[in-house]
């Protein structure tokens, strides 16, 4: 239930010097989930409780990427980060409420995100 039968995950990262005191790390990485069951009924029908093979999410790739400025020490930093860059749209949870309320809960995956991230070490 809910484990697919393949997850796959491929990362690269790459880095440079912008100069002699700054340098640049690229990062992006890209993560597969195969098709997976929210119910241990599978896609069956059982009576009574509705059709079960509603419940299940198709096989998805989400791809992640960051991009930081650092200087020599790696002291300072700046990052811009994206998540979800291609803005899937996935379900990681259902649960069949057909017999007693007459519909299906999925709870969806998280949309594409981004944000700027700052760092001081000391």
């Amino acid at each position: 239930v809910s484990s697919p039968e393949i997850n796959f995950n491929i990362a690269a990262d790459y880095e440079f010097d912008v100069s002699a005191n700054w340098m640049t790390r690229l990062h992006l990485d890209a993560n597969y989930v195969d098709d997976q069951w929210f119910s241990a009924y599978n896609d069956t029908v059982v009576e009574g409780l509705g059709d079960y093979g509603e419940i299940q999410q198709e096989g998805y790739w989400l791809l992640n990427g960051r991009i930081t400025l650092a200087d020599s020490t790696d002291r300072y930093a700046v990052s811009l980060w994206g998540a979800n860059l291609t803005d899937e749209e996935y379900d990681i949870y259902g649960i069949n409420l057909q017999s007693g309320f007459g519909f299906n809960y999925f709870m969806e995956g998280a949309p594409r995100t981004w944000g700027v991230e700052l760092t001081y070490r000391f």
